[in-house]
C-alpha cells in the first residue's frame, strides 16, 4: 500500500511536502518530507523521481486530490501505478453541484452513498444504479456529475475491488492527520532553523509513540474473547492494535453471519454465507471458496483478498514488521565505494540483531548468552582492525551530499510562494481609495520654521529657534 501523495504546509516561502503511511500499529507516520518552492509540474516531477530513486520501486496505488499538476506528474513518472482521487474531496462538492433542494433529499443521499462508498458491488451494478439516480432526479444536464462519471475508474471503490488494499485507501485522511499533527508544532512565522528544530521534535514524538506501542505489544497480552485457535494464533502474530481489529472480525463471524449451505465442486468447498443482525446487507448471500489441497480461500466480497494479501497474513501489521525490514539510519558513515552492496550487508546485520533481541526479550538467560556472544565478536573486531577516526557531523553531511563546504556562502531571500487556498492577511487597496486616504491625512508641519511635509520637527529643526511672538506671526498659526 502506498501513502497518499498530498498534504502541503506553507513554511516561510516554501511548501512542505510529506509522504504519510500507517505503521504496524495503525498509526500515521511520516515516511519522507521535502521542501518545494512551488506546486508546478516540474517541482512535483523532481519530487516523485527522487522518491522512486530512494525506494527503488514504484508504489501500487496513490491517492491525491484533484490537483491537475499532481495528476499529470503521477501518470508521467509512475508507469505501473494506479492513480486514485480522494473520495472525500469529490463528495464534499456534491451539495454545491446538485443544489440544496436535491442534496437535502434523504432518498437521493442514501442512494448515491450506497453505490459510491461501498466496495461490495460490481462495476456494472454501480453504472445501472447511477443512471437510475440521474434519471429519477432529472440530473442529465448536470455537467459536473457527467464529468465525475467519466472519472469513475479513478475514484469509485467498485472499480478497485481486485486491487490489494485499495478498498481501504479511499481518502487522503492519513495525510490530513499528518497536517494537523505538524501544524500543532509549526507555523508560517518560524525561521528555517526554528522550523527544522520543530520538525525534529515532531519526528521524535512519532518515534517515541512507536517505541511505546512496541513495548506494550511485546510485554502485554490481550484478553481472548473466544476459544478459537485462530484468535490465539493471531494474538501471537499481530500487534495489539491490529489484533483488536482482527478480534472484532472473529467475533462478528460468530454473531453477525451464518452458513446457509455447503457444496463441494472438484475438491473445493463452496459456502454460502448470509449476514444477520440489525445492519444486514442488501446483497444477499456471499460465496466463500475453500480449497483444502493448497489451503486457499476467496470470498465474493473481495475484502478478504484486499485486507489480507500474501497468503492471508500481511506482515505490515505483525509484531516484527519493523525489525524484519532490516531498518537502519543511514548517513555518511554507512556509505562506501561499492555503495549498494555494502549498505545491504549493513541492513542485514542490523535487522538480524534486532530480530534476535525481540525474540529473546522474554528469556533473560538466552538474552544474556546472546549479549556475551556479541561482545566477544566486538572484541575480535577491535583487535583485528585499527581504530579509525570518527567523522564529524560536518564531514558526514558533506560526504552524504557529495559536496564540500564553499569558501563563501551567500544566502538570498526566498521567493514568496502561496499555497492553494491561502488567503492574504491584507486586501489590495485600489488607487482611488488610496488617493482619498492619503489626501485625508494631516500634513506634517514643523512648529519652528513652519515647513510642511518636513523631514524634521521643532526639536531638531536646522533653523534658529523662534520666540513665541515670532511663532504667532507664522502663516497658519
Amino acid at each position: 500500500m502506498f501513502p497518499p501523495l498530498t498534504g502541503l504546509t506553507v513554511m516561510l516561502s516554501y511548501l512542505m511536502q510529506r509522504f504519510a503511511l500507517t505503521n504496524n500499529h495503525h498509526r500515521s507516520v511520516t515516511l519522507v518530507a521535502t521542501l518545494l518552492s512551488n506546486e508546478t509540474v516540474k517541482s512535483y516531477g523532481w519530487l516523485l523521481r527522487a522518491f522512486k530513486k530512494a525506494f527503488g520501486r514504484e508504489p501500487m496505488v496513490a491517492v491525491t486530490d484533484q490537483d491537475p499538476a499532481m495528476k499529470i506528474v503521477v501518470e508521467k513518472e509512475f508507469n505501473n501505478l494506479r492513480h486514485r482521487l480522494c473520495m472525500w474531496h469529490i463528495m464534499e462538492k456534491l451539495s454545491t453541484k446538485v443544489g440544496p433542494a436535491i442534496y437535502q433529499n434523504k432518498a437521493f443521499k442514501k442512494r448515491i452513498c450506497d453505490i459510491v462508498w461501498t466496495d461490495t458491488i460490481e462495476p456494472s451494478e454501480f453504472e445501472r444504479e447511477w443512471d437510475s439516480i440521474i434519471n429519477d432526479f432529472e440530473l442529465k444536464s448536470n455537467n459536473w456529475l457527467r464529468d465525475m462519471f467519466e472519472l469513475r475508474f479513478n475514484w469509485i471503490p467498485a472499480y478497485y475491488r481486485n486491487q490489494p488494499m485499495s478498498g481501504l485507501m479511499r481518502t487522503t485522511s492519513w495525510s490530513e492527520s499528518e497536517n494537523y499533527f505538524f501544524g500543532q508544532l509549526t507555523s508560517t512565522t518560524l525561521t528555517l532553523v526554528e522550523f527544522v528544530r520543530h520538525s525534529d521534535t515532531a519526528m521524535d514524538i512519532q518515534r517515541y509513540t512507536h517505541r511505546t506501542n512496541q513495548h506494550k505489544t511485546r510485554y502485554t497480552t490481550p484478553e481472548l474473547l473466544t476459544d478459537y485457535v485462530l484468535e490465539k494464533e493471531e494474538r501471537e502474530i499481530y500487534t495489539r492494535t491490529i489484533f483488536y481489529d482482527i478480534q472484532e472480525e472473529i467475533c462478528a463471524s460468530i454473531t453477525d453471519c451464518m452458513s446457509m449451505s455447503l457444496m463441494t465442486i472438484d475438491g473445493t468447498h463452496k459456502f454460502c454465507i448470509k449476514e444477520i443482525g440489525p445492519e444486514v446487507s442488501s446483497l444477499g448471500l456471499f460465496e466463500v471458496l475453500f480449497t483444502p489441497s493448497d489451503v486457499t480461500l476467496s470470498c465474493s466480497c473481495k475484502r478478504f483478498e484486499s485486507e489480507f494479501p500474501k497468503r492471508y497474513v500481511s506482515r505490515r501489521g505483525t509484531r516484527d514488521a519493523v525489525t524484519r525490514e532490516k531498518r537502519t539510519r543511514f548517513d555518511g558513515r554507512n556509505k562506501f565505494s561499492d555503495g549498494s552492496i555494502r549498505d545491504e550487508i549493513v541492513k542485514d546485520i542490523i535487522g538480524s540483531v534486532e530480530y534476535c533481541i525481540d525474540k529473546l526479550a522474554s528469556n533473560i538467560e538466552e538474552l544474556a548468552i546472546f549479549r556475551d556472544h556479541i561482545q566477544d565478536l566486538k572484541s575480535k573486531v577491535d583487535t583485528g582492525l585499527p581504530n579509525q577516526r570518527s567523522m564529524s557531523d560536518r564531514e558526514v553531511i558533506s560526504f552524504a551530499l557529495g559536496v564540500s563546504k564553499p569558501s563563501k556562502v551567500k544566502i538570498r531571500n526566498p521567493l514568496k510562494s502561496k499555497n492553494k487556498g491561502e488567503r492574504s492577511n491584507s486586501r489590495i487597496i485600489p488607487s482611488k481609495e488610496r488617493a482619498m486616504t492619503d489626501g485625508a491625512k494631516k500634513r506634517r508641519k514643523c512648529n519652528n520654521c513652519g515647513d510642511l511635509d518636513a523631514d524634521h520637527d521643532s526639536q531638531n529643526c536646522p533653523k534658529p529657534k523662534k520666540t513665541l511672538q515670532q511663532k504667532s506671526n507664522m502663516p497658519g498659526a
